[in-house]
């Protein structure tokens, strides 16, 4: 996996094209949730006009997270009432 300096360092040197980080499918970054994966590669469209806002980018971030939270409380609920 890159690390978080490389990519900063070549973004920062105006790379062309620019660069942009894999995401492999199998990895563990990809595993958290496809959703926020899929929102990381709108961001870095190449045209600007077609990636999302900064509003659309926290409320589809909200979302996201939002459902997780819920997700983890119900999972937390079952396990203890029934251990």
């Amino acid at each position: 996996m890159t690390r978080v300096t490389d990519v900063v360092g070549r973004v920062r040197n105006g790379e062309t094209p620019p660069f942009r980080p894999r995401v492999p499918a199998g990895s563990s970054v990809a595993a958290v949730d496809s959703r926020l994966v899929d929102l990381m590669q709108q961001c870095w469209l190449e045209d600007p006009t077609h990636r999302p806002t900064a509003a659309a980018v926290l409320a589809r971030f909200t979302d996201i997270t939002q459902i997780q939270s819920v997700a983890s409380h119900l999972l937390q609920f079952l396990g203890d009432r029934y251990k």
